[in-house]
C-alpha cells in the first residue's frame, strides 16, 4: 500500500472500533451536540462520517481526509461545507489526539452538514425516481431505484395509482448495522405500463467516476444543467448505527433533493456512473458507484 492508502485505512479501522463512547473533552470548542452525539453508544461514527480521499482542485491530487459532523471541528451547523487544516485548528488537534489518529502532512478536515437519504414521492408514487433501466436476473425488464425507498421485496410501486412493477429486490442501510457495508438499491420487474412510463437516461456506456469531472443526475428534480464536480471518494459512508453506504463519490454541490434517491447519474462524457443514494440538498449528493449496484441486483444494465 501507498502511505495515504495505509493510513486510511487504519484511520477508517479507528473509526469503526474506537470511536463509540469516546468522550471529548472541551463542550466549548465542540459543541453540545456533538459532543452528545459522540457520547452515545446507539450513534457509531459519533460524529465521523468517514475516511476518504478528497480533491484540492488539482486534478492530479487527491489528499487524505477525514469527513465530520460541523460541531466536531467548533463549527455551527450551515449549508456550507468546510475544509479545515487539522494541524491547524484547535478543535480538530483534540478531536485527533482523543481518537489516537495522526494525519499526514497534507491531510484534511472535511466538515460536512449532515447527510440524510432523499426519500419523497415525486416522480412516481413511491419516495424516490426511478433510475437505471436493467435486464434482471431472471431475463425481465427492469429498473433500479435507491433500496431505501422501495424496501419490501412483492410491493408494487405505483404511478398515479396505476401499478407499473414489483419490487424483486432491496437492500438499504436499515437492514444491517454499522460497520457493515452495503449497495442502497432496489430492483424492479416492469410491467407494461411501467415500461412505457419508466424514461432511459441518455447514457451510452457504464463507466467510473473519475477525479473532479462532472457529474449530474437524470430526471431529477436538484440536479444541475451542467452537473457538479466529484470531490472525494469514500469506501464506506457512515451516518448513524444503520449500515454504511458502500463505495460512494460526493458531488461538491447538490445535484439532488429530496425525492431524487434513485436516480441514475452520468459523469461528462455520458457515462452511467451510479445513482443517487443520499446528500443534503443545499451541500452535496452521494452517489453510489454503479459496479455495486449491478452486483448486488444481480441485473445488467439495458444500453
Amino acid at each position: 500500500m501507498r502511505v495515504t492508502d495505509q493510513w486510511l485505512h487504519e484511520a477508517s479501522v479507528r473509526l469503526v472500533d474506537e470511536v463509540v463512547g469516546v468522550a471529548l473533552d472541551n463542550p466549548d470548542l465542540i459543541g453540545v451536540e456533538a459532543l452528545n452525539r459522540v457520547r452515545a453508544p446507539d450513534t457509531p461514527p459519533a460524529g465521523i462520517f468517514g475516511a476518504g480521499l478528497f480533491g484540492s482542485g488539482d486534478a492530479d491530487k487527491y489528499i487524505p481526509a477525514l469527513f465530520v459532523m460541523q460541531e466536531l471541528v467548533g463549527l455551527k451547523p450551515s449549508d456550507s461545507i468546510e475544509v479545515i487544516d487539522p494541524h491547524g485548528s484547535e478543535p480538530a488537534v483534540i478531536l485527533f489526539q482523543r481518537l489516537a489518529i495522526d494525519p499526514p502532512p497534507g491531510g484534511v478536515v472535511v466538515a460536512l452538514p449532515v447527510p440524510h437519504e432523499l426519500g419523497t414521492k415525486v416522480h412516481s408514487d413511491m419516495a424516490g425516481t426511478l433510475g437505471v433501466p436493467v435486464w434482471l436476473s431472471d431475463g425481465r425488464e427492469g429498473v433500479l431505484t435507491a433500496g431505501h425507498v422501495a424496501r419490501t421485496i412483492g410491493a408494487q410501486p405505483t404511478s398515479n395509482g396505476t401499478p407499473i412493477g414489483v419490487v424483486t429486490h432491496s437492500h438499504h442501510r436499515h437492514l444491517y448495522r454499522s460497520p457493515t457495508t452495503t449497495a442502497d438499491v432496489a430492483a424492479i420487474a416492469l410491467n407494461q405500463t411501467g415500461l412505457g412510463f419508466v424514461q432511459k437516461p441518455p447514457f451510452s456506456a457504464v463507466g467510473q467516476a473519475r477525479k473532479l469531472d462532472r457529474a449530474w443526475a437524470f430526471n431529477a428534480s436538484g440536479t444541475s444543467p451542467n452537473g457538479e464536480l466529484v470531490r472525494s471518494f469514500h469506501q464506506d459512508f457512515a451516518l448513524d448505527d444503520k449500515g454504511e453506504w458502500k463505495d460512494v463519490a460526493m458531488v461538491d454541490a447538490a445535484i439532488s433533493i429530496d425525492g431524487d434517491s434513485g436516480s441514475a447519474v452520468m459523469d461528462s462524457e455520458g457515462n452511467l456512473i451510479g445513482h443517487i443514494v443520499g446528500g443534503h440538498p443545499m451541500a452535496y449528493s452521494l452517489v453510489q458507484n454503479i459496479d455495486v449496484l449491478l452486483s448486488d441486483s444481480k441485473a445488467r444494465v439495458r444500453l
